[in-house]
């Protein structure tokens, strides 16, 4: 069966499917009374429980496996990453990552962290290591009061972080890599095309798409009022 994870809270709300593998989905909900993870079938049938915390589970996203996700939890007090296993059985502590997601072969995952010497708003990318259980920031790209997820290029090596680009392998960043005629794109959720090629971008009330060679707008799909 296919799995599937939901991104909550974005713009890019026809775009929810953020990785599929499996044809289950995992989703956050507080029909218990608080926050708790749940998946279900593709069809919304067999629905079942699979975290149980008084604090908090929430933006839950599938490994490329779908043997496990990473989510967000306030378990211990704050918001923080863990992984589990499919089946709720093995938890194992990530650390202080929102909108953690897996790079395309699972073995990192891409989240914010907030900025080790600045004001406690401001974010920068980070990316965990799953062998090693360490974590890189990118200091270069900060995210002034945003909680935003990075999105995973097809390849892996790069992310596309709230308007800017990363080179995972190098460190090296590209700010303000989504323009339209000279000007930036507003910071919003973003996901890639299958193919590498193009990222969609949900920020101010609208979806652009841009070319995920040189950031180059080539259109606007969609637009909403504020």
């Amino acid at each position: 069966m296919r799995r599937v994870g939901i991104l909550f809270g974005a713009v890019l709300a026809c775009l929810t499917f953020v990785g599929v593998c499996h044809g289950e989905v995992a989703f956050s909900s507080d029909r218990d009374g608080d926050l708790d993870i749940f998946a279900m079938a593709d069809d919304g049938s067999d629905i079942r429980q699979i975290t149980d915390s008084p604090r908090g589970d929430f933006r839950p996203a599938w490994s490329p496996s779908a043997r496990e996700f990473v989510f967000v939890s306030s378990r211990d007090g704050s918001d923080e990453a863990y992984t589990m296993t499919a089946d709720g059985q093995h938890v194992d502590h990530v650390g202080p990552l929102w909108g953690p997601t897996w790079s395309p072969d699972g073995t990192q995952i891409a989240g914010s962290a907030f900025h080790p010497q600045l004001a406690p708003s401001v974010m920068v990318p980070a990316i965990y290591t799953v062998a090693t259980g360490k974590t890189r920031m990118f200091l270069d790209v900060l995210y002034p009061d945003l909680f935003l997820r990075p999105a995973w290029s097809p390849d892996g090596s790069r992310i596309y972080a709230g308007g800017d680009m990363v080179d995972v392998n190098t460190g090296a960043a590209t700010l303000g890599f989504g323009h339209r005629d000279g000007v930036t794109l507003p910071r919003g959720s973003s996901d890639w095309a299958p193919d590498g090629r193009t990222i969609a971008i949900g920020a101010g009330g609208a979806i652009y798409v841009i070319d995920a060679a040189d950031g180059r707008m080539i259109r606007e799909l969609a637009r909403h009022p504020v």
